[in-house]
């Protein structure tokens, strides 16, 4: 056979034509590979058994490759949006000193979930290097449940080992004391109007449960607690809460927030009577019109649900001031105490709208949606959009069901400085969506919802399934 050369030229195309299809599929596959994927921002430890997993916060912008994709007709958000990306620069932190600043966590619980109390702790104490600087106050129903968890405390609360869950434990904080948890009697910080009802004592303060209702009971333990305990900034969580990862509580949480506080989300997601009605009252006990923010308006959006006292104390004076009664507790009970989450958010909304205080100028109000949107993710809006039991951004893990959204909700979710989420299932999408979704972002809490993140993880282990990420950075926190 004469040498390829020496071939006729008919006889040689075809494997031209070959050399040339294979160039233009490397050329497709490099373009696809440009435009899908995750951008530079995200796109991270793409060989997870072999790199190692950083904790610091990643500062890159994030843009997407186009336009966003706009709403359908199948949308409820109706709004076109034009002039919206996402490469703009982020604010600056302001220059404050945070160092004499005094954080807390404020916990109410019952005896129903001090087991799930007792596994937070835990957490804490082997996740969060500086738990000592924290003031973790919890918030118990009588006498009795107060001597009862003062017991399981100390009979349960035990020291680290080398390894938590999928976590190394540094000898530092295996050896640093237990967390400080001072455990309070709803008693003995109930206002002088709630103590007044019948068959209330520091052994039952269930006649107050039965007087009230469940959820404003709930407020009142943490209401409070807010205006009854020292601190600057707290933060409010539910009993079901959980530590994801490890992280600073002062620099990487508290710290970051008062320089910088994430967004005042407001959804249109007040769709039912129940939502409607609560956002009222939320406005009428603020001497405000519902009219004037829309009846469609929700602030249950964020789970960062972060305390400034400052803005605590100005929202009691301005209720007593707007209604002529010195006793807010009175008026919040009289309007049909609504949620002390969605109180507070509404306060800062409508402070926003009269007022150049610095003590409200950081706060920027945002639409849930528009943002979502800006950062590309409404390809999965059907997952949320149509419930009518929750905001948008209090649920918005359920748009993992569309798992090609993760990058976006990741670098939505790092741009806001939401470090904590609802989670409240594992399985709508591949695990290594959650695993890049909670490290990468980074996530630090999951602020209700039970989900067994952990056992999870070490179920995993044990059946030698592969976990994204390597080794934590622990120099990341010194």
């Amino acid at each position: 056979m004469a040498p390829r050369w020496l071939q006729p030229a008919q006889a040689r195309t075809p494997r031209f034509l070959m050399i040339a299809l294979c160039s233009a599929c490397l050329v497709s596959f490099f373009l696809v590979a440009v435009v899908f994927s995750p951008p530079a921002a995200i796109r991270t430890h793409l060989s997870p058994q072999t790199e190692e997993l950083k904790f610091s916060i990643p500062t890159t912008n994030f843009s997407l490759p186009g336009p966003p994709p706009q709403v359908t007709e199948k949308d409820e958000y109706k709004d076109r949006l034009v002039g919206l990306g996402t490469s703009d620069p982020e604010p600056l932190p302001a220059a404050v000193d945070t160092s004499g600043l005094r954080y807390a966590i404020l916990m109410p619980t019952f005896e129903g979930h001090f087991d799930n109390t007792i596994k937070f702790l835990q957490d804490l104490r082997c996740l969060c290097v500086d738990h000592n600087e924290l003031d973790i106050q919890i918030i118990v129903s009588d006498s009795h449940e107060q001597a009862a968890f003062r017991a399981l405390l100390a009979a349960r609360l035990q020291p680290c080992n080398s390894t938590y869950s999928r976590f190394p434990v540094p000898p530092t904080l295996r050896a640093a004391p237990a967390p400080r948890v001072n455990v309070t009697n709803l008693f003995d910080i109930l206002p002088p109007l709630l103590l007044d009802t019948e068959g209330v004592s520091a052994d039952d303060t269930s006649p107050l449960l039965r007087a009230r209702g469940k959820y404003v009971y709930q407020s009142v333990k943490k209401l409070a607690a807010a205006f009854a305990f020292a601190y600057d900034v707290a933060l409010w969580l539910d009993a079901e809460a959980a530590v994801v990862q490890p992280f600073a509580a002062r620099a990487g949480l508290f710290d970051e927030w008062v320089r910088s506080p994430g967004p005042l989300f407001r959804s249109r997601m007040a769709r039912q009577p129940w939502m409607v009605r609560l956002m009222g009252d939320a406005w009428r006990v603020l001497g405000r019109e519902q009219s004037s923010f829309g009846e469609l308006g929700w602030v249950l959006e964020s789970m960062m649900w972060m305390v400034d006292k400052a803005i605590l104390n100005d929202m009691r004076d301005w209720v007593e001031r707007a209604h002529g009664i010195p006793d807010f507790w009175a008026v919040w009970l009289d309007y049909g105490a609504p949620f002390e989450i969605l109180l507070y958010n509404a306060h800062i909304v409508a402070r926003k709208l009269e007022t150049t205080d610095s003590v409200y100028s950081p706060y920027a109000v945002l639409e849930t949606e528009r943002e979502m949107i800006r950062f590309g993710m409404q390809p999965a809006f059907e997952h949320i959009e149509h419930r009518t039991d929750t905001g948008f951004l209090e649920r918005a893990y359920t748009m993992l069901r569309t798992p090609a959204v993760w990058p976006n909700f990741s670098a939505f979710l790092r741009r806001h400085r939401q470090r904590i989420v609802r989670l409240e299932e594992l399985d709508l999408a591949p695990p290594e969506v959650y695993d890049r979704l909670l490290l990468d972002t980074p996530v630090f809490l999951l602020a209700s919802g039970d989900v067994p993140l952990h056992e999870w993880w070490e179920g995993r282990m044990r059946e030698g399934a592969p976990l994204y990420g390597g080794a934590v950075n622990w120099t990341d926190f010194s």
